[in-house]
């Protein structure tokens, strides 16, 4: 199978959290890089109560070929219990983007 891009979005408590993860996933290569967006309000079912929280949300950037290894890792660094990792199958991505991506995640 040909490796293509992925993103993986994820949410956090706190600016700090996010930072320190994605910091994680960058230096073990396992994201080229990671968004972080501030602000958004999340409304979500927990324990059978609604519950209203402010979060930040966190796009990472990766490959295909590492989605196994960078959702493992991404939950165990996740200092939620059951923390959302969405992982979207990219389509297309422009190729010098997508060879800095491969560059910065081991890629040959």
């Amino acid at each position: 199978m040909k490796d293509q891009p992925i993103m993986v979005y994820t949410t956090f408590a706190n600016q700090g959290d996010a930072e320190r993860v994605g910091g994680q996933l960058v230096e073990e290569k396992l994201a080229a890089c990671v968004n972080i967006l501030g602000g958004v309000m999340s409304i979500y079912r927990w324990q059978d109560k609604v519950e209203r929280d402010e979060e930040v949300v966190m796009l990472v950037k990766s490959r295909a070929s590492l989605k196994s290894a960078l959702s493992k890792r991404l939950q165990e660094l996740h200092p939620y219990e059951t923390p959302a990792v969405f992982l979207i199958n990219g389509e297309a991505v422009n190729e010098d983007y997508w060879q800095w991506l491969v560059e910065q995640t081991g890629g040959a």
